[in-house]
């Protein structure tokens, strides 16, 4: 403030008007997602017959989530390559997969979402669901 006490006191120095200035920070907070089967498997399949489609959906949040679907069986777990459909909006991608003998029995299919800061992981949702692998009678191995 001028030594005479007068003045506004906001951008004036020494009795001369300065333009205010102002500055302005974005801060982004960390926002959750969710993900939701929407379109699960049948609880019943048949291995080798056709494809199943299931289809999941993820809430936005920040950091931006990473979504993927996959089939877990005793033997093994397979990831599935989605396809992001236009058609019911963008959060919604479809899987396909057909079950295989390798499956037979009890399989886990589940839609997951993952959100990371660098490498870790800050967040991590999924949605299971539970099928169960028949198959039809296999030819009988010739005994050697």
């Amino acid at each position: 403030l001028p030594e005479d006490g007068e003045g506004n006191g906001a951008g004036s120095q020494n009795g001369i008007d300065e333009p205010q200035k102002t500055c302005e920070v974005e801060i982004k907070l960390f926002q959750a997602a969710s993900v939701t089967m929407v379109r699960p498997p049948d609880s019943s399949l048949t291995a080798n017959v056709s494809n199943v489609i299931i289809e999941c959906q993820t809430t936005d949040g920040y950091p931006k989530p990473i979504t993927r679907a996959s089939v877990k069986s005793s033997l093994q777990t397979r990831y599935l390559d989605a396809e992001e459909s236009s058609t019911t909006g963008p959060g919604t991608y479809h899987y396909k997969f057909k079950p295989t003998l390798d499956d037979g029995g009890r399989i886990d299919v589940s839609c997951v979402t993952q959100q990371y800061i660098g490498s870790k992981l800050i967040n991590a949702k999924n949605d299971v669901r539970e099928s169960v692998v028949n198959f039809p009678p296999q030819p009988k191995q010739p005994m050697e």
